[in-house]
């Protein structure tokens, strides 16, 4: 019975070949789409997933709206996270991403310069 359907749909491509043709490729267009969305959602839900303690890691961002439109930014203030602690005794430790660039990088004895 499979190899009648078989039969029965190469006959039809060979028929209808713009047709068919069309269809192979949005099928494909599609596919190729979605699998693009799961790979961009992988990504996403995966970062910061390689720390011991992922599911206590939080990102605070700050958001700015106004009547033609808005922005949502990860970077804050410079006393916001000392604030943070302050007013949540359960935050144990927090940490500033800075935007500007360059500074010297040192880790124990080792001392880098980025540029």
């Amino acid at each position: 019975m499979l190899l009648n359907y078989l039969k029965i749909s190469i006959r039809n491509f060979r028929k209808q070949r713009l047709f068919s043709g069309l269809n192979i490729l949005g099928l494909g267009i599609g596919i190729a789409a979605v699998w693009l969305m799961l790979l961009y959602v992988a990504d996403e839900v995966s970062y910061d997933g390689f720390h011991a303690k992922a599911d206590r890691i939080f990102r605070v961002t700050q958001e700015a709206r106004w009547a033609t439109g808005s922005f949502k930014l990860a970077p804050t203030s410079a006393p916001f996270a000392q604030a943070l602690r302050n007013e949540y005794p359960e935050i144990e430790k927090t940490v500033r991403i800075s935007a500007e660039g360059g500074g010297r990088i040192r880790f124990g004895e080792k001392t880098d310069r980025r540029e």
